[in-house]
């Protein structure tokens, strides 16, 4: 019977490996799907239509993995108490000796099943810290796509600026304004809106505003 319970828990603890090797390569897919999406040049657009899956995803692996911790917990907690006589079943035989439901070839088989189910602990913890990694790349891909939209706006709005105020300060109605019977006058104002916004466009680009 010691066997029978013995091979049991066994099989249950190859079971929480293959759950958790399964759940790793779902990491690993995950994780290699975010490093596309931050080498991709339309990033706004990625994360606009992959962002929302790879939540998802993320959400649900981590659910999985979380609702072993409990089984592994008890596992390896019963296994614990079996090396160390806590459990066990105890019969005397007419001999005057006594046998116990789990033997010793039996304890030192659990024992191997018991350092599994103590690994299968740490590969849970190690797959949520990924996981948390990966939730953290994602959420530092979208403040960067938002900061870079924000530097966008920013650099056409200052683009936009001068030609603005030009246009405006001499679209007014102004009785006396000398630059407008200057010779040449209009083709220094062209020249001047063309020269301040093509350095401030040379600015931006250099630093990956635009």
């Amino acid at each position: 019977m010691g066997d029978v319970l013995g091979r049991m828990m066994t099989v249950v603890v190859s079971e929480l490996e293959r759950f958790l090797d399964e759940t790793g390569d779902l990491v690993i897919s995950i994780d290699q799907e975010i490093d596309i999406m931050s080498d991709s040049r339309n990033l706004s657009r990625v994360l606009k239509d992959q962002m929302p899956k790879i939540l998802n995803r993320l959400v649900d692996v981590r659910s999985e993995i979380i609702s072993i911790g409990s089984v592994v917990d008890q596992m390896e907690d019963i296994l614990g108490r079996v090396m160390r006589d806590e459990i066990d079943l105890r019969r005397s035989r007419p001999d005057g000796s006594v046998d116990e439901l789990f033997g010793r070839n039996t304890e030192i088989h659990l024992l191997d099943t018991w350092l599994r189910a103590r690994r299968v602990r740490v590969l849970q913890d190690e797959q949520l810290e990924r996981l948390r990694h990966c939730s953290e790349r994602v959420g530092f891909l979208r403040d960067h796509d938002e900061l870079t939209s924000g530097r966008f706006m920013g650099a056409i709005a200052s683009i936009m600026l001068v030609p603005t105020f030009l246009v405006g300060l001499y679209g007014m109605n102004f009785e006396w304004m000398p630059e407008l019977h200057w010779q040449g006058s209009y083709v220094l104002l062209i020249s001047g809106i063309i020269a301040v916004t093509a350095f401030q466009i040379w600015i931006f680009r250099r630093r990956r505003w635009i």
